[in-house]
């Protein structure tokens, strides 16, 4: 414990991002890798320093994650760390060899992934082209930074390698903790957030399909791919005036586009997709300084009425926008609780993302492609940059990569049509939509309970009542139909590998929904180990 400074909580979409990586762990998802290209010269050293120096002087860069044996997940801070840096010198290699090392490294490197109990959540790989070119790799963990912050580390780097390069001792002001953050959350009142959410999520019944092919004929790969359409200068301009002139942002219109997306080929009227909130209200001060994880993800909910004209629709769903962001903190977990959905069904599978962070020109995105990945069906992530740039991210085991294209093109040609008349109706966008849902997300009738029949189904189901805080569990009763949550299903898994008393591989855990499942697979775990 000599190296540790401090421990807290978890925010709610740190809570949601641990969860979903401890329950996919070879998937890479929320691992985020950033590749960077310098042309005019680098001193390696000093490079190393500036980023140690950054780690230091954070604290959410020097921590790690515990949840094992804990009613809720901690973050700890440790006062030391050391920045892992691999340094290639690759001049003597042709440049086409040079282009697919890297990639195959960045690849090996995402494979990798990261222990999230062992400190830091970050590393390096610094490449040498040429004299004055060099490639970086930066790999880092979701939990640990939003967008924006990192735009406020890729700045912090640049300006110590600068300070440093002139041998200047001068630091700029310390930035306000993330733990500054963590404790003015738990100090909001969730009172009128619930009274907000029940209003906004009443009578949506059915979550939005995702129209593709069935995975069969796309291919089973699992991994996660993204690519991106920039719109062009004369759209972009287009589009601009459009937002002005009738009193919204292009960042309204592109969520427009895609609520209507979603109708246009979904069929229904009511649909639902989850967006990315900064988290940065301007009451905590120094907030837009804090380093760390501040987003959380939500749903939006927009009801394309064919006959609505389109420019007051545009205006009110800007205005749901706005009103969504005064209670941008709830946890998605507790909105999830509070709909009128079964919790097993996912209230969305698509989200769509704005970034509008900046960071020192004396760096820039190389051609070797960046990576994230979020746990939703599809990632729409759109920015200025000046053009309009759209970039969808999704699994090739589910989409294929023409679909994707078709589908960045089709929204292109829909805010191409949204701009030709503020006055349209909504029918003349996507055609005629059903009233009612197609079908309704039901919870299914229950059938007799089947109570615990094997000791280990009997030990489990105890388990399950002490942490729902229920006095009866069948064994084939859903966890989350019976009002569990990801933060409950993280302890019940804690507490069923303590009670079998071996390290048990938490994806095996947190994919059994009900006692009997849960069961078979500590027997076959524990089976395992005898033969």
């Amino acid at each position: 414990m000599s190296n540790v400074e401090d421990i807290y909580p978890l925010s709610p979409a740190q809570h949601g991002m641990l969860f979903y990586t401890l329950s996919a762990p070879e998937s890479g998802v929320y691992f985020e890798q950033f590749p960077l290209a310098y042309e005019e010269g680098l001193d390696p050293d000093v490079f190393a320093a500036a980023w140690q120096q950054v780690v230091d002087r954070n604290p959410i860069l020097r921590t790690s994650f515990l949840w094992e044996g804990l009613e809720s997940p901690v973050q700890v801070v440790h006062r030391k760390v050391h920045v892992p840096l691999e340094r290639h010198d690759w001049r003597s290699r042709p440049a086409e060899e040079q282009q697919r090392d890297i990639a195959v490294h960045a690849e090996e490197d995402r494979r990798r992934g990261f222990d999230l109990t062992r400190p830091p959540l970050l590393r390096l790989a610094l490449f040498r082209f040429g004299e004055t070119s060099y490639r970086v790799i930066w790999s880092h963990h979701h939990l640990l930074l939003d967008g924006w912050s990192v735009g406020l580390m890729m700045n912090d780097v640049f300006a110590a390698y600068k300070t440093i390069s002139l041998g200047q001792g001068a630091q700029p002001p310390a930035r306000p903790p993330f733990k500054a953050f963590i404790n003015w959350l738990r100090q909001r009142d969730t009172a009128s957030s619930e009274a907000y959410w029940r209003q906004v999520l009443a009578g949506f019944r059915r979550p939005t399909p995702l129209m593709a092919p069935p995975v069969s004929e796309v291919g089973l790969d699992p991994g996660y791919e993204l690519r991106l359409i920039r719109i062009s200068p004369d759209l972009t301009g287009r589009l601009r005036a459009f937002a002005q002139r009738n009193r919204v942002t292009v960042v309204t219109l592109i969520y427009g586009a895609w609520a209507l997306y979603l109708a246009r080929t979904g069929g229904e009227r009511d649909v639902a997709f989850g967006t990315t909130m900064s988290g940065r209200s301007p009451s905590l001060p120094g907030v837009d300084s804090i380093m760390g994880c501040l987003i959380n993800t939500l749903p939006v909910r927009v009801q394309a009425d064919p006959g609505a004209e389109l420019a007051p629709w545009l205006q009110a769903l800007q205005k749901s926008l706005v009103e969504l962001r005064q209670h941008e903190h709830t946890p998605l977990v507790d909105v999830l609780g509070w709909a009128d959905l079964p919790r097993r069904v996912p209230l969305f599978d698509s989200l769509v993302i704005f970034e509008s962070f900046t960071a020192d020109a004396s760096f820039v995105m190389s051609h070797t492609r960046f990576f994230q990945r979020s746990h939703y069906g599809l990632t729409l992530v759109s920015s200025l940059d000046p053009v309009v740039t759209l970039r969808l991210g999704y699994e090739p085991g589910r989409f294929s990569e023409d679909l994707v294209f078709r589908i960045l093109r089709d929204l292109e040609a829909l805010l191409a049509a949204m701009v030709e008349d503020p006055a349209q109706p909504l029918g003349a966008l996507v055609g005629e939509l059903a009233a009612e849902p197609l079908a309704e997300a039901e919870p299914r009738e229950p059938g007799p309970r089947i109570p615990p029949r094997t000791d280990r189904e009997k030990a489990i189901a105890g388990i399950w009542r002490e942490v729902l805080g229920l006095e009866e569990v069948g064994v084939e009763d859903d966890f989350f139909d019976l009002g569990g949550h990801s933060l409950l299903l993280l302890r019940m898994a804690d507490k069923v590998r303590a009670a079998a008393g071996k390290e048990l591989p938490s994806a095996d855990l947190l994919a059994c929904r009900t006692v009997a499942s849960l069961a078979q697979a500590v027997e076959a775990s524990l089976v395992v180990d005898v033969l």
